[in-house]
C-alpha cells in the first residue's frame, strides 16, 4: 500500500507557498503545467485581503492571471481593492457566497465577464463549502480546490447541516462523492484542501488509485476506526460515530444544543449530559473499551471534576 501511495499522490512533492498556507501555490502550478491554462481565470472566495493565505495570488500577480474574488468582511474587501487597485481584470466582489438565493455562485459570476469553463475555482469558508459546490451549476471550472475537514475519519461520509451559522465542513469522502456526481476527480489532498478535476483530464495525471487513503499527503491522521470513533467540527463540538443515540440519550432529561453530538443514519443529534457522576462513569467505561479513553481522558476528568464540585457545593450549603 505504501508504494502504491507514493505513485499516486506523486503530487504532494511539489508542495511550495507562495502566499498559500500548506504548500498549494505550488500544486497548482504543476496542476497546470500538466492540462495547461485555457483561459486564466480564476475564481477565489472568501478572498481575504488579497494576498496572506491566498490560493490565487501567485497566479493572479506571477502569471497575471484575471481573477473574480469575492470577500464579505468589508475590512478585508477594501485592502483586496487596494491589492489590485492597478488591475483592470481583476474583479472585487463584498458579498457572500451561499447555496440558495441571490448570492449563489452562479449568480455572482453572472455579473462579471467570467468564461464559463474558467481554469481554476478556490471554495474555503469554514463550512458549508459542500453545498456551495453542490449548488453551482450554470459554471464548471476546470480545476476545483475545496476545504475539507481533516479530522472526519477517511471511510466517514459527513456533510455538516445546510446552514450558513454551522461551522463543522464536510469530511474529505463526501466531496469525492458530491466530486464524482459533478463530473470531477480527485487528485490531490492534504490536512487542509482537495483539488479535484474535471474528468476527461484527469487520465493527464497518471493515477492509478484516487482513493482519499492512497492520494491524501503523508500519513493520514484521520484514518478509518470499523468500530468506534469521533471527530472535531470547526467549532470545536466532537461528533460520535459508532455509538447507539438511545444509549446516549437515556442518560440525559431533554435534547438541546450541546458540544457533544452523535451522528447516525446521516443526521446530527446534539447531546445534553445533566445527571450526576454515574453518566461520566459510563462514559468512561465505554471509551476504555472502545479505546479512546486515553485520547478523551483530559476531557473526561474535567468534565468529572467539574460534577464532583458542584455535588460537594451542594454538601457544603445544605
Amino acid at each position: 500500500m505504501q508504494r502504491e501511495s507514493l505513485k499516486n499522490n506523486w503530487l504532494c512533492d511539489y508542495r511550495r507557498n507562495v502566499s498559500s498556507q500548506n504548500g498549494e501555490d505550488g500544486v497548482i502550478e504543476k496542476v497546470f503545467s500538466v492540462i495547461s491554462e485555457t483561459n486564466a481565470w480564476c475564481v477565489e472566495f472568501g478572498a481575504g485581503s488579497g494576498k496572506k493565505g491566498n490560493n490565487t495570488w501567485a497566479l493572479i500577480t506571477n502569471k497575471r492571471w484575471s481573477a473574480a474574488l469575492i470577500e464579505a468582511e468589508r475590512a478585508l474587501f477594501n485592502d483586496l481593492v487596494q491589492e489590485y487597485r492597478d488591475r483592470d481584470d481583476v474583479v472585487c466582489i463584498n458579498s457572500s457566497v451561499g447555496y440558495a438565493g441571490k448570492n449563489t455562485l452562479d449568480n455572482i459570476l453572472k455579473k462579471t465577464p467570467i468564461p464559463r469553463a474558467f481554469d481554476f475555482l478556490s471554495i474555503d469558508i469554514d463550512g458549508y463549502d459542500y453545498q456551495v459546490w453542490e449548488a453551482l451549476a450554470d459554471y464548471r471550472p476546470r480545476v476545483v480546490m475545496i476545504e475539507i475537514n481533516p479530522n472526519i475519519p477517511l471511510d466517514v461520509d459527513f456533510v455538516q447541516p445546510a446552514s450558513v451559522r454551522a461551522c463543522g465542513g464536510s469530511s474529505l469522502s463526501a466531496l469525492v462523492r458530491l466530486g464524482k456526481k459533478k463530473g470531477y476527480e480527485l487528485i490531490f489532498a492534504h490536512a487542509t484542501n482537495a483539488i479535484f478535476v474535471q474528468e476527461e483530464l484527469y487520465p493527464l495525471f497518471g493515477i492509478e488509485n484516487n482513493d482519499p487513503i492512497h492520494i491524501l499527503c503523508g500519513q493520514p491522521t484521520n484514518k478509518p476506526n470499523p468500530d468506534y470513533t469521533f471527530f472535531q467540527m470547526y467549532d470545536g463540538s466532537i461528533v460520535l460515530l459508532g455509538v447507539g443515540r438511545n444509549k446516549i440519550l437515556a442518560y440525559r432529561k431533554k435534547l438541546k444544543d450541546a458540544p457533544v453530538w452523535v451522528f447516525e443514519n446521516g443526521t446530527l443529534y446534539p447531546v445534553s449530559f445533566t445527571r450526576d457522576n454515574v453518566i461520566v462513569r459510563r462514559m468512561k467505561n465505554a471509551l476504555k473499551k472502545s479505546g479512546l479513553y486515553a485520547a478523551c481522558y483530559g476531557a473526561v476528568k474535567q468534565v468529572y471534576g467539574r460534577l464532583d464540585e458542584k455535588r460537594r457545593s451542594k454538601t457544603r450549603d445544605a
